[in-house]
This record gives C-alpha cells, structure tokens and sequence, in this order.
C-alpha cells in the first residue's frame, strides 16, 4: 500500500482573526504518519505544498521532521514534489535525506521503483511547473518509450478550476499511466484516473471541513485501486441567518453541538455565522452560545433582499461582492498575487453590469483585445 498526501501547508495557525486556533496542519500530518506506521505502509508519497511558505515556521519545520523520523524509524521511505507555496532550492524535502525528491534526478533517474504490497510500481514525479513545460515533460516521455504506472503531480486540472486557472489537461497524460495522484486544489476530487487528496485541514471558508488523504493498492494481478481515508479535523458550521427562525435553530444547533473528535486541540469548532441585518438580535445570541461553548465565530453581514444597510454593529465584518468572488477563486492557482487581484476586478465589474456581453466587450476594448472569425 502507497499512501500519498498533498497540500499539507505546514504552519502554526491558519486563521488571522483567530491566533487560538492552531496546530490543525500539524494534527493531519500527524495522523498521516501515524497511519503509515500502524498499516505498515510500503512507501508515503507526498504531493506539493508540504509547508506553507519557501521559508516556513521554524515549528513547522520541527514538526516535519519529527514526523520523518517516526517513519524513518519504522522503516517506512518517503517521497515528495514540490508545490509553488514552498519551492526553494534546494528543496526543503532535503532537510532529511530519508525523503527522496522524486524530481531531484538526472533523467536517466527519473522513473522510482516503489514497493506496492506484493508489487513493485513505477513513479514518475514532476515539481510544481507552467502549463508549457509540463506537456513538453509528458510529451517528451511518450517519445521516449518511457514507461511508469503512477504520475505524481502538483497541478490544476483543466475543468476542476476557472477557464483561465488551469495547467494540466486530461489529453496530455500519457497513455501508459494507471494513476494520477494531484496535489494543489484543497478538494478531495477524482476524475479519470486522476485523483486529488485535497488539502490536509481547512485553509478557507469555502472548503469542505471533511479532509482525506490517498491510499494505493495493488491487487494480484497488479491492477491500482485508490481509497479514500478520512482525516479527523477540526468541524467548520454555517449558518445564514435570515430571520428569527433561523436564529433559533441556529442556537438550537450550537447548544447540542458536540465534537466528532476527542482530540482536545480540536474540539473547539468553527462557526460561520452570516446575519442579515432584518435580525439584530441573532449577533448577540449566536455570540453569548459561542462565548459559552468556547467556539471560533467568524460573524459575517448578510445584506436583506429589501435593506442595502450594513450592520451598525461594530464587530460585525461586511463581506463585499469582491469578498465572496474572492473566497470563489481562494483555490486557484495564480503565478503572482497581483494575477488573482486581476481576476477579482473583472469577475466583480462583470457581476454589477447591466449587460455582461456589453461590459465584456469594453474591456476587451480597452486591452486592446480584438476578436477576428473567418
């Protein structure tokens, strides 16, 4: 068995408005590693975005190889491909050599023979790289007669992300490839033969709580079979409060909650509270169950259909039109920050037009962008 995990982002905290919430990455890696260790995993495979940063928390560091060692010491080896959040050279994989860099070699080295229960299969990992040199990489190793069962990819699937997000397509997968094992969206998705574990905590609103990590197995006759293992984190609850209905039920919901985990890092959840300002009680209720049941609230305004007015209440956070496209496009994967900032403006100009089609074109006018059919 193979187990592979991506996007772990290694870091202390997560959330800015609450320093108190910590340590979920390093739980979720924990438990990975503990997992290898009590299934006796043949080999863990880590896809990208291990660590948060290309210079990351010390913490996180210790915490990263404190779980190497363990699996080191239970004799179970380790490799990994580089995300865009941590890529640095050398690569920080390399701070124990127990863990190999699946694209740290020469080319001639570039396919690994790993144990698979009773098998061994051959990998083939590719850091984190532009849609270009990607396809030129698999289409090279179609020319060459290479041959390997697993892909190891930190990339966005054409489909999966916005039209312009995306850079790898189904088509340029090599033919002779059984399993594609991503990291880079923070969605638990499968398509095709391509399977993303998803990120290993949650890392914005937007995502699943539920989080899962891969295993690999291969039967008698050496077919792959890949099965989701669930990741016990911290629970995540919304609620759009609308009117004094939905405040009660609310409440109701938060006084009965109980944790799915004992672990008493995470048992404390994180409760998503929009409030529309029709109901201005709901923000002093929802925050005294909260205070009393020691919970995380994030409280967002809830514009009413019939009151453009925010909440005069002062701990009461607006979330604009650009806030939500923002949380909309959180997942994607953007070169430069200033790439994801352009994507908000042209999404948010082309939500508050009257006519779409018009607005399009006037942007497209003044980039210089012209559109010639023949």
């Amino acid at each position: 068995m193979i187990v592979f995990a991506a996007d772990l982002h290694l870091k202390p905290t997560t959330w800015a408005k609450f320093p108190d919430l910590r340590k979920d990455a390093f739980i979720s890696f924990g438990q990975v590693a503990a997992y290898c260790c009590a299934h006796k995993a043949d080999a863990l495979i880590l896809g990208g975005d291990v660590f948060d940063s290309s210079t990351p928390h010390s913490n996180s560091v210790f915490v990263f190889k404190a779980g190497i060692a363990l699996l080191e010491n239970a004799g179970i080896p380790v490799y990994g491909i580089q995300g865009q959040h941590e890529r640095s050279a050398p690569p920080w994989m390399s701070l124990t050599p127990h863990v190999k860099h699946l694209d740290g070699q020469p080319k001639e080295h570039r396919i690994w023979p790993i144990p698979c229960d009773d098998h061994v299969v051959a990998v083939r990992g590719i850091d984190n790289t532009s849609a270009t040199r990607l396809k030129e990489l698999l289409d090279a190793d179609t020319a060459d007669g290479e041959h390997y069962d697993i892909l190891v990819l930190h990339q966005a699937l054409r489909d999966m992300v916005y039209e312009t997000a995306w850079d790898l397509a189904d088509e340029w997968l090599p033919p002779f490839v059984h399993v594609v094992l991503l990291g880079d969206l923070h969605i638990a998705a499968s398509k095709g033969k391509c399977h993303y574990s998803g990120s290993m905590s949650l890392q914005s609103i937007s995502e699943s709580p539920q989080k899962s990590f891969i295993t690999v197995h291969c039967d008698s006759n050496g077919n792959l079979e890949v099965r989701r293992q669930p990741l016990k984190t911290r629970d995540m609850m919304k609620f759009a409060i609308t009117d004094e209905t939905s405040r009660d039920s609310a409440i109701d919901v938060l006084k009965s909650y109980k944790p799915s985990t004992d672990n008493p890092d995470l048992v404390r959840p994180l409760v998503v509270a929009h409030i529309s300002t029709d109901v201005p009680s709901a923000l002093a209720y929802i925050s005294a169950v909260c205070e009393e049941k020691q919970m995380f609230l994030d409280i967002r305004d809830l514009r009413s259909a019939d009151s453009a007015e925010a909440s005069s209440t002062p701990q009461t956070e607006v979330v604009s039109m650009s806030d939500l496209v923002g949380e909309c496009v959180e997942p994607m994967k953007f070169d430069r920050p200033e790439d994801k900032q352009e994507l908000i403006d042209f999404a948010v100009r082309l939500l508050k037009s009257k006519d779409a089609s018009d607005e399009l074109a006037t942007i497209k006018k003044e980039m210089g962008v012209t559109t010639e059919t023949g």
